[in-house]
């Protein structure tokens, strides 16, 4: 079954952090994106949430 994320505005209304992820990625340009999304030097974190 496909999930379709809330679409909204209100983020008291999201259930879980992709449905914030998603919100975000709307209202933010592309480099703020990227730059949240991606690792920074080591890319410990990165590697640590096994994205």
């Amino acid at each position: 079954m496909l999930r379709h994320y809330y679409t909204g505005r209100d983020v008291t209304c999201a259930q879980n952090i992709d449905e914030l992820r998603s919100m975000a990625a709307k209202c933010l340009p592309n480099f703020c994106m990227e730059y949240l999304e991606g690792g920074s030097d080591d890319e410990y974190t990165v590697t640590a949430t096994g994205a």
